[in-house]
Protein backbone atom coordinates (compact mmCIF):
# COMPACT_ATOMS: atom_id res chain seq x y z
CA UNK A 1 0.00 0.00 0.00
CA UNK A 2 1.49 3.29 -0.94
CA UNK A 3 2.00 5.92 1.60
CA UNK A 4 -1.10 7.54 2.60
CA UNK A 5 -3.35 4.62 3.12
CA UNK A 6 -4.22 4.42 -0.68
CA UNK A 7 -6.36 1.49 -1.06
CA UNK A 8 -8.56 2.47 2.47
CA UNK A 9 -8.77 5.83 1.58
CA UNK A 10 -10.25 4.55 -1.85
CA UNK A 11 -12.42 2.11 -0.76
CA UNK A 12 -14.34 4.85 1.63
CA UNK A 13 -13.77 6.91 -1.09
CA UNK A 14 -16.09 4.71 -3.42
CA UNK A 15 -18.23 3.93 -0.39
CA UNK A 16 -19.11 7.79 -0.02
CA UNK A 17 -19.51 8.62 -3.37
CA UNK A 18 -21.64 5.24 -4.13
CA UNK A 19 -24.32 6.98 -1.34
CA UNK A 20 -23.89 10.51 -2.66
CA UNK A 21 -25.00 9.33 -6.24
CA UNK A 22 -27.53 6.32 -5.32
CA UNK A 23 -29.64 9.44 -3.01
CA UNK A 24 -29.01 11.51 -5.76
CA UNK A 25 -29.75 9.66 -8.58
CA UNK A 26 -33.15 8.02 -7.06
CA UNK A 27 -34.50 10.68 -5.28
CA UNK A 28 -32.94 10.12 -1.73
CA UNK A 29 -35.10 6.82 -2.10
CA UNK A 30 -32.09 4.68 -1.87
CA UNK A 31 -28.68 5.07 -0.79
CA UNK A 32 -27.47 1.85 -2.17
CA UNK A 33 -28.88 1.49 -5.46
CA UNK A 34 -25.12 2.03 -7.06
CA UNK A 35 -22.13 -0.01 -5.39
CA UNK A 36 -18.70 -0.68 -6.38
CA UNK A 37 -17.83 -2.82 -9.35
CA UNK A 38 -16.04 -6.62 -8.99
CA UNK A 39 -12.58 -5.57 -7.28
CA UNK A 40 -13.19 -1.91 -8.27
CA UNK A 41 -12.35 -1.82 -11.70
CA UNK A 42 -9.46 -4.43 -11.87
CA UNK A 43 -11.07 -7.75 -13.40
CA UNK A 44 -11.69 -5.17 -16.15
CA UNK A 45 -8.26 -3.64 -16.11
CA UNK A 46 -6.97 -7.13 -16.14
CA UNK A 47 -8.85 -8.17 -19.22
CA UNK A 48 -8.03 -5.36 -21.14
CA UNK A 49 -4.70 -5.97 -21.17
CA UNK A 50 -5.14 -9.04 -21.60
CA UNK A 51 -7.40 -8.50 -24.83
CA UNK A 52 -9.96 -10.68 -23.39
CA UNK A 53 -13.38 -8.28 -23.74
CA UNK A 54 -16.61 -9.52 -23.09
CA UNK A 55 -20.47 -8.76 -20.98
CA UNK A 56 -18.68 -9.08 -17.49
CA UNK A 57 -15.82 -7.34 -18.50
CA UNK A 58 -17.80 -4.02 -19.37
CA UNK A 59 -20.09 -4.34 -17.19
CA UNK A 60 -17.11 -3.71 -14.19
CA UNK A 61 -15.93 -0.94 -16.23
CA UNK A 62 -14.67 1.93 -13.74
CA UNK A 63 -15.30 2.14 -9.98
CA UNK A 64 -19.02 2.04 -9.55
CA UNK A 65 -22.10 -0.13 -10.99
CA UNK A 66 -25.82 0.22 -10.62
CA UNK A 67 -27.11 -2.25 -8.48
CA UNK A 68 -30.64 -1.49 -8.11
CA UNK A 69 -33.44 -2.58 -10.77
CA UNK A 70 -33.53 -1.25 -14.43
CA UNK A 71 -36.60 1.00 -14.73
CA UNK A 72 -37.37 1.87 -10.93
CA UNK A 73 -35.56 5.02 -10.94
CA UNK A 74 -35.61 6.95 -14.44
CA UNK A 75 -32.10 9.33 -13.57
CA UNK A 76 -30.12 6.60 -12.29
CA UNK A 77 -31.11 4.27 -15.46
CA UNK A 78 -30.01 7.12 -17.82
CA UNK A 79 -26.97 7.96 -15.63
CA UNK A 80 -25.22 4.97 -15.99
CA UNK A 81 -26.88 4.57 -19.84
CA UNK A 82 -24.82 7.92 -20.57
CA UNK A 83 -21.71 7.28 -18.06
CA UNK A 84 -18.98 4.64 -16.23
CA UNK A 85 -17.59 6.08 -13.45
CA UNK A 86 -13.95 6.52 -12.45
CA UNK A 87 -12.83 7.66 -9.09
CA UNK A 88 -9.68 9.01 -7.74
CA UNK A 89 -8.65 10.38 -4.36
CA UNK A 90 -5.68 12.18 -3.74
CA UNK A 91 -2.78 12.16 -6.23
CA UNK A 92 -1.17 15.53 -5.04
CA UNK A 93 -1.38 18.13 -7.31
CA UNK A 94 -2.68 15.96 -10.12
CA UNK A 95 -5.89 17.94 -10.74
CA UNK A 96 -5.19 21.19 -11.21
CA UNK A 97 -5.75 21.70 -14.85
CA UNK A 98 -2.87 23.95 -15.90
CA UNK A 99 -1.34 23.81 -18.88
CA UNK A 100 0.65 21.10 -19.95
CA UNK A 101 -1.34 18.94 -18.08
CA UNK A 102 0.99 16.86 -16.01
CA UNK A 103 1.55 13.32 -16.69
CA UNK A 104 -0.30 11.52 -14.10
CA UNK A 105 -3.76 13.50 -15.43
CA UNK A 106 -2.72 12.49 -18.97
CA UNK A 107 -2.42 9.09 -17.93
CA UNK A 108 -5.85 8.99 -16.16
CA UNK A 109 -8.01 10.79 -18.60
CA UNK A 110 -6.15 8.61 -21.61
CA UNK A 111 -7.20 5.30 -19.50
CA UNK A 112 -11.19 6.40 -19.11
CA UNK A 113 -10.96 7.13 -23.18
CA UNK A 114 -9.73 3.66 -23.94
CA UNK A 115 -12.41 2.26 -21.76
CA UNK A 116 -14.92 4.85 -22.75
CA UNK A 117 -14.10 3.57 -26.55
CA UNK A 118 -14.74 -0.81 -25.21
CA UNK A 119 -18.17 0.44 -23.25
CA UNK A 120 -19.69 2.72 -25.91
CA UNK A 121 -20.72 5.57 -22.78
CA UNK A 122 -19.16 8.58 -21.80
CA UNK A 123 -17.09 8.12 -18.64
CA UNK A 124 -17.58 10.03 -15.50
CA UNK A 125 -14.59 11.01 -13.69
CA UNK A 126 -15.10 11.71 -9.83
CA UNK A 127 -11.83 12.83 -8.29
CA UNK A 128 -11.44 14.18 -4.81
CA UNK A 129 -7.75 15.88 -4.85
CA UNK A 130 -5.78 16.48 -1.48
CA UNK A 131 -7.44 19.30 0.82
CA UNK A 132 -10.13 19.61 -1.80
CA UNK A 133 -13.65 19.69 -2.90
CA UNK A 134 -14.97 16.65 -5.06
CA UNK A 135 -14.92 17.18 -8.85
CA UNK A 136 -17.07 15.57 -11.70
CA UNK A 137 -15.04 15.66 -15.11
CA UNK A 138 -16.74 14.49 -18.44
CA UNK A 139 -16.45 15.20 -22.04
CA UNK A 140 -20.49 14.85 -21.53
CA UNK A 141 -21.21 19.08 -21.59
CA UNK A 142 -23.84 19.69 -19.19
CA UNK A 143 -26.76 21.82 -19.75
CA UNK A 144 -26.87 24.09 -16.59
CA UNK A 145 -24.61 27.34 -16.55
CA UNK A 146 -22.78 26.55 -13.96
CA UNK A 147 -20.37 29.46 -12.12
CA UNK A 148 -17.91 27.52 -11.13
CA UNK A 149 -16.79 25.40 -14.13
CA UNK A 150 -13.37 24.76 -15.93
CA UNK A 151 -12.83 24.12 -19.98
CA UNK A 152 -10.07 22.25 -21.34
CA UNK A 153 -8.67 20.49 -24.00
CA UNK A 154 -6.38 17.35 -24.49
CA UNK A 155 -6.04 15.62 -27.51
CA UNK A 156 -8.64 17.51 -29.61
CA UNK A 157 -10.91 16.80 -27.38
CA UNK A 158 -13.26 19.42 -24.95
CA UNK A 159 -13.62 18.14 -21.14
CA UNK A 160 -15.70 19.47 -18.65
CA UNK A 161 -14.69 20.08 -15.01
CA UNK A 162 -18.03 20.77 -12.46
CA UNK A 163 -17.78 20.79 -8.93
CA UNK A 164 -20.04 17.35 -7.63
CA UNK A 165 -21.75 19.25 -5.11
CA UNK A 166 -22.85 22.11 -7.85
CA UNK A 167 -24.11 19.01 -10.57
CA UNK A 168 -26.27 16.93 -7.76
CA UNK A 169 -28.51 19.41 -6.91
CA UNK A 170 -30.41 18.97 -10.32
CA UNK A 171 -32.08 16.26 -12.10
CA UNK A 172 -30.00 14.20 -14.19
CA UNK A 173 -32.19 14.70 -16.90
CA UNK A 174 -32.33 18.07 -16.91
CA UNK A 175 -28.42 18.50 -16.53
CA UNK A 176 -28.21 16.46 -20.21
CA UNK A 177 -31.81 17.52 -21.83
CA UNK A 178 -32.91 14.23 -21.30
Amino acid sequence: MRSGGGKQKGNAFERTISVKLSKWLTENIMDNAIWRTDTSGGRSTTNIKRNNINEVVKDNIGDLKQVAGIDKFPDLDLFFITFFVELKIGYGDAFTFTLPLNKTLREIIDKCIEQSKIVSKDFCLIVKPDRRKEMLITQKFININFENMITFKYNNRTFFVYLLDDIIKFKFKDLIGG
